[in-house]
């Protein structure tokens, strides 16, 4: 008899749909409120040119994602940046 590994399983995400949006001139600005008291080592983001992706890994025993797969204009990754606040992200 053989026994072959198992490969682990994907983790998966629920969709983070609320969110509020402000844009200036100078700036772009997405909060999440849902992520309450989360701390830095749970999250995972990332910036392209024309995306971002936001993964958040056992969050009050869930995994949570917020991307934006196309958007309007092209941005500059390495100018983006988030922050994690009490009160959202």
């Amino acid at each position: 008899m053989e026994v072959k590994p198992v490969a682990a399983a994907a983790p998966k995400f629920k969709t983070l749909s609320k969110y509020s949006y402000a844009e200036t001139e100078k700036y772009c600005k997405v909060e999440l409120s849902e992520l309450v008291g989360l701390t830095d080592e749970k999250v995972e983001v990332d910036f392209q040119n024309r995306s971002l992706s936001l993964k958040v890994f056992d969050y009050k025993g869930l995994n949570y994602q917020f991307t934006v797969p196309k958007l309007q204009c092209k941005i500059l990754p390495k100018d983006c940046s988030y922050l994690i606040k009490k009160n959202c992200l």
